[in-house]
């Protein structure tokens, strides 16, 4: 998002936005009983990793860690987030995806909504695979829906 509402002389807008598995909210706010950090907490494979913060310690630097709840650059999906309006707008044809054995599920259906908000339904494309969890592009045992995936994204490349 920053590539789209910031001009920088020497390279052109982003032509498109494809986000795989994406953790979208290092602040860590959607954890709710029953959401899906709870949920596929046993079934995700990077939930020691999310949860030890080593993501958001190292984006936020020398500012506090509360800064990754409510920068949309660290976490565009976090319910801390004060959403103004036009702030998720202008952003170019979007492709997400993601697997409902995720524990980013409930994340990037937050930051779904609201990129649809902005921009149009039209424009957001949105993936959620069952069974499969966090990037299921390297692991050979998300077979068929791995190759699936992919063909399925490359057609929607191809369209735009």
């Amino acid at each position: 998002m920053h590539l789209t509402q910031s001009q920088f002389p020497s390279l052109p807008p982003p032509g498109r936005l494809l986000l795989l598995s994406p953790a979208v909210d290092l602040g860590d706010t959607h954890t709710e009983p029953g959401s899906s950090m709870h949920r596929n907490a046993s079934s995700d494979y990077i939930t020691l990793f999310f949860k030890s913060k080593y993501c958001a310690r190292a984006l936020v630097g020398r500012h506090p860690l509360e800064m990754a709840n409510t920068s949309m650059w660290i976490s565009p999906a976090s319910h801390k987030l004060d959403v103004t309006p036009g702030m998720f707008g202008g952003l170019p044809p979007t492709c997400i995806f993601i697997g409902d054995a995720e524990i980013f599920l409930d994340q990037v259906r937050t930051l779904r909504d609201r990129l649809r908000a902005a921009n149009g339904e039209e424009k957001i494309k949105y993936m959620e695979w069952a069974d499969v969890t966090h990037d299921p592009f390297m692991w050979p045992w998300h077979e068929p829906e791995r190759t699936l995936a992919l063909r399925e994204i490359a057609k929607w490349l191809e369209e735009i």
